[in-house]
């Protein structure tokens, strides 16, 4: 039984490695495709980055696809139920791409605000809590200090459960396709950091200009992309 579960997680290894490695060179085909149409013809950035533009309608039907998938998978797959969380985060990606403002103008409502600013999607949350909030009421200052602490306090927890980390990458390692679902989160998490203009507003990094805009869509259409793989991952594993 020990040796038939070896090779049983050999050949999983072997399909989650091939399915990697496509993941790769669509990553770098998109990049570099977009970034070279982006680059050497402004008069596309209207096609790519305007409202319901080609990125952003490429990005809601991939997520839409992950959630189909995912559901598809989950069922027939048999496949553990954990892996719930991969369609489920698919389809929250796909209503994010939905425009609030203007479902709230078809119904005859008022557009949604939270403190002040329109809320057209729910990842606009994470820039109004930055703009009216911490750029508000907290220095640039007192904002770094609250981000040393809060890196300071995720090392201590580190150091505290250390005992229990190999338990967890043991338990991590038995979910292949739930890795997808975190190189998503850290991709969405980067897109939002990019659209509060963070970046350009402490490292002066596309102040000018809509490069930090088709970063943002650009970086939301992979991680539609990533939760894909990821239920394909669901078969394979």
């Amino acid at each position: 039984m020990t040796e038939l579960s070896s090779i049983t997680r050999g050949r999983q290894g072997l399909k989650v490695a091939n399915l990697q490695k496509l993941f790769c060179v669509v990553t770098l085909n998109n990049f570099l495709l977009f970034s070279f149409v982006y680059w050497l013809d402004p008069d596309a950035h209207g096609f790519l980055l305007d409202e319901h533009s080609f990125i952003e309608n490429v990005s809601a039907l991939l997520f839409f696809e992950g959630f189909f998938l995912g559901v598809l998978f989950l069922v027939t797959k048999r496949a553990p139920k954990i892996y719930a969380l991969l369609p489920i985060a698919s389809f929250l990606g796909f209503m994010s791409e939905l425009s609030l403002i203007e479902v709230a103008a078809a119904m005859g409502r008022e557009t949604p605000t939270v403190v002040g600013g329109s809320v057209d999607a729910p990842h606009d949350l994470f820039q109004i809590f930055f703009w009216k909030v911490l750029q508000r009421h907290l220095s640039p200052l007192a904002v770094a200090i609250l981000g040393v602490m809060i890196v300071a306090i995720a090392a201590y927890l580190l150091w505290r459960f250390r005992a229990h980390i190999p338990a967890f990458l043991t338990w991590w390692n038995r979910y292949l396709a739930l890795h997808w679902l975190l190189v998503a989160a850290i991709t969405v998490f980067i897109a939002m950091v990019v659209d509060a203009e963070i970046l350009s507003i402490y490292f002066g990094i596309g102040r000018e200009g809509t490069l930090m805009y088709f970063l943002e869509e650009l970086l939301e259409m992979q991680a539609s992309f990533t939760l894909v793989f990821g239920s394909f991952a669901i078969q394979k594993v």
